[in-house]
């Protein structure tokens, strides 16, 4: 927690940059919600669009979703037909999928029920890292 309050706008952008490297990029998902949003979103959409599978894609859609809200359809879009060939295929795809539809979207595929509690829970555990992130950073103690 110490960290979001420190943490720059450039310093997420450069863990969202890193490509492949699934922690960095996951760590930058999550600090992604420690910087305004508004200057922070555009960076998460496209690391969402680029992502590389399971270990990255369900925080980077549920993330994306909070941040961006609808303008993240597109790259999960991106996302979901990429990852949907059988060689890459993993649990990402029907979670992202989830996270189309909670966005209003046309998904690729149905999304399972438990896909879409899956992406409800971790939406709902970002919008709360997201406000713990914003009561540290503000100096109030936390909960």
């Amino acid at each position: 927690m110490r960290v979001s309050t420190t943490v720059t706008v450039d310093e997420v952008r450069q863990l969202l940059g890193s490509g492949w490297q699934r922690r960095p990029l996951v760590m930058g998902t999550r600090f992604a919600m420690a910087v305004p949003g508004n200057e922070i979103q555009a960076d998460v959409v496209a690391a969402m669009a680029t992502s590389a599978g399971g270990l990255t894609a369900p925080p980077l859609a549920a993330v994306s979703a909070l941040l961006a809200g609808g303008d993240a359809s597109d790259a999960m879009q991106t996302y979901a037909e990429w990852i949907a060939d059988p060689m890459r295929r993993d649990g990402s795809y029907e979670f992202v999928a989830a996270a189309i539809a909670h966005l209003g979207g046309t998904p690729p595929g149905v999304a399972p029920p438990a896909a879409i509690a899956e992406f409800r829970s971790l939406y709902q555990c970002a919008d709360e890292l997201r406000h713990a992130f914003r009561t540290a950073r503000e100096g109030l103690a936390l909960p």
